[in-house]
C-alpha cells in the first residue's frame, strides 16, 4: 500500500504541466515533436498552443496552474496572463539572435518587453514573470547579461532547438558526379516580407498597408528615422533583391544540369506566389508553396545550394551541410542601409561566398557543378563551425530540447496544489482543443494565405503526438 502511494505521488502529484505556444505552424510544431518525445520519459504534461487559444487559456487563467509556459519572446506573455503574478514564463528563441547580440539596441528590443521606450511599469510587470531564458548560444548569453536590466531570470545556452537529435553526419553532402550521376539541386528561399507580407489585404495598396498596418508601422523607429534608415530603405532592399533572384533564375534557365527549387518565407502571402507560377513560364522551376506540409528544413535537407540574402537560413545550412550563396553584394549601397535586425551582421556570412555581380555568382554555380567535391562536401569544416558557436552552438544542439526539459524540472518549485489542479486543468485543455479544431475546420474552408500563426492544423496536432 505505501508502494502504490509512493508511486501515485511520484507519477501525478509531482506530475509537471508544461505549455509550448506554437507561434509558426511549419517551424514550431518540429520543437512540439520533440518535447512530446522528451516529456514522455520526464512525468510530464505537454500542453500546445496558439495565438487564438492562448485567449482561451488566459480567460479560465491557467497560468496560475501551470509549471512553466515556453514563449519565444517577451510580450507573448499578455497572451496568457491577466495579473502578472505567476513567474511561470520561460523564453526560448525561435530564431537566432547573433545579429542583434552586439547591440544594446537590438537586444533591448528583444529581451526588454517592447524595446527601451517602453512604459516602464509594462516591463516591469513583464519581466518580473519570466522566470528562465534560453538562448542558442553563448554570446548572446553574455550580451544578455551585460547589455539589458534582466536580473531576476536564470540564462542557460541550449543551441538550436529545431536540431534535436540530428546528425550531423547523415546530412552532410556526400561526394558525387554531377554531370553523371545527377544533377545539382538549387534552392531560392524568398525574404520579402516587406512587399509580400501574409497579413496585407490582396485588395490593399502598399501604401495603405505603410500607413495601417502596425507590423509595418514599427518599423519606423525615431532612432532609424534618425539615422536615415526606414521603411523605405527595407523596400529598395527587398525590391533588389527579389529582382536579382529572379535574374540568376532566369539566367540558370538553359542549364540542362541544374534542378531550380524555390521556397516563400513562411510570413509571405502563398497566394500571390501561387498566382507568380502560374503565370510563369518556366518549366524548370519546383516551386514549394505549401509550406505546411513540408517544414523548411526537410526542403533544405534536399538540395545542394542555397541562393539567399543574408538570412539565419545560413545556420541551418550548417547543420544539413548546404553551401550557401550569398546575394548581399548584389545590391549597391546594402551596407547603408543595415539596421540591427538585419541578418547581415552575423558571424557567419565571414566565411560564405558573396559575389559583386550576377556574373561571378553564374560562374561560381558552373565551378561547383564540374568541381562539386571540391566546394560542397566539406565547406563545413570544424574551424567555421567554431567560429560561429557562440551564436549557436552546434554541439548543445543536439541535446537542446532535453536540456530545456531538464531545466525546467530542475529550476521550478513543485505546484503547491499539486493533484487537485488537474481537475482544473483538464476539462480546460480538452475544451481549448475542440475550439481548436474548431477553428481548423473554418480555416479549411477560407484560403490560408501563409503559414498559420492562429492556428495549428489537425495534421500536425497527429504529427506531435504520433
Amino acid at each position: 500500500m505505501i508502494n502504490i502511494l509512493k508511486k501515485f505521488s511520484k507519477k501525478i502529484l509531482k506530475k509537471r504541466v508544461i505549455l509550448f505556444h506554437i507561434d509558426e505552424e511549419a517551424r514550431d510544431t518540429l520543437v512540439a515533436k520533440s518535447l512530446v518525445t522528451v516529456s514522455k520519459n520526464k512525468n510530464q504534461l505537454m500542453i500546445f498552443s496558439s495565438r487564438l487559444t492562448s485567449k482561451l487559456y488566459k480567460f479560465f487563467r491557467i497560468d496560475n496552474f501551470l509549471d512553466s509556459i515556453i514563449i519565444p519572446k517577451p510580450y507573448f506573455v499578455d497572451l496568457y496572463t491577466r495579473n502578472y503574478k505567476k513567474r511561470v514564463f520561460s523564453l526560448l528563441p525561435t530564431e537566432a539572435l547573433g545579429h542583434i547580440s552586439y547591440s544594446k539596441g537590438g537586444i533591448l528590443d528583444h529581451f526588454v518587453p517592447f524595446g527601451p521606450n517602453a512604459d516602464q511599469k509594462k516591463i516591469e510587470n513583464i519581466s518580473n514573470v519570466i522566470h528562465l531564458h534560453f538562448l542558442w548560444g553563448k554570446d548572446v548569453e553574455k550580451s544578455v547579461r551585460e547589455l539589458t536590466p534582466i536580473k531576476k531570470s536564470k540564462l542557460f545556452t541550449v543551441g538550436h532547438p529545431r536540431y534535436f537529435n540530428h546528425d550531423s553526419s547523415k546530412s552532410k553532402k556526400k561526394p558525387s558526379n554531377i554531370s553523371k550521376d545527377r544533377k545539382l539541386r538549387i534552392g531560392f528561399s524568398s525574404r520579402f516580407d516587406s512587399l509580400n507580407s501574409y497579413n496585407f489585404r490582396q485588395n490593399s495598396s502598399l501604401i495603405e498597408t505603410i500607413i495601417f498596418n502596425e507590423s509595418c508601422m514599427k518599423w519606423l523607429r525615431k532612432e532609424e528615422i534618425e539615422a536615415g534608415i526606414g521603411i523605405k530603405e527595407r523596400l529598395y532592399k527587398d525590391i533588389q533583391d527579389l529582382r536579382n533572384m529572379f535574374l540568376i533564375i532566369e539566367a540558370l534557365e538553359e542549364n540542362s544540369l541544374v534542378d531550380i527549387l524555390f521556397r516563400p518565407h513562411p510570413r509571405e502571402d502563398i497566394y500571390n506566389w501561387k498566382n507568380i507560377a502560374k503565370r510563369s513560364n518556366s518549366k524548370k522551376i519546383k516551386w514549394c508553396l505549401d509550406i505546411t506540409k513540408q517544414s523548411f528544413t526537410s526542403w533544405l535537407n534536399e538540395i545542394d545550394i542555397i541562393v539567399s540574402p543574408p538570412s539565419t537560413t545560413f545556420y541551418d545550412c550548417m547543420f544539413l551541410g548546404v553551401y550557401p550563396i550569398s546575394t548581399a553584394n548584389l545590391v549597391k549601397g546594402r551596407s547603408k542601409l543595415l539596421n540591427y535586425h538585419w541578418d547581415d551582421t552575423n558571424k557567419i556570412n565571414s566565411f560564405i561566398n558573396c559575389p559583386y555581380s550576377i556574373k561571378e555568382l553564374l560562374n561560381l554555380i558552373k565551378n561547383i557543378t564540374s568541381s562539386y567535391n571540391e566546394y560542397v562536401p566539406n565547406f563545413w569544416s570544424k574551424e567555421k563551425i567554431d567560429s560561429v558557436n557562440g551564436e549557436v552552438d552546434f554541439m548543445k544542439s543536439k541535446s537542446s530540447v532535453a536540456l530545456v526539459v531538464e531545466t525546467i524540472d530542475k529550476e521550478t518549485p513543485y505546484h503547491k496544489l499539486g493533484f487537485i489542479r488537474f481537475l482544473y486543468i483538464y476539462p480546460i485543455v480538452i475544451f481549448v482543443e475542440c475550439i481548436g479544431c474548431l477553428g481548423n475546420f473554418l480555416l479549411f474552408l477560407t484560403k490560408q494565405r501563409s503559414s498559420s500563426y492562429f492556428f495549428f492544423s489537425l495534421r500536425e496536432r497527429f504529427k506531435i503526438h504520433k
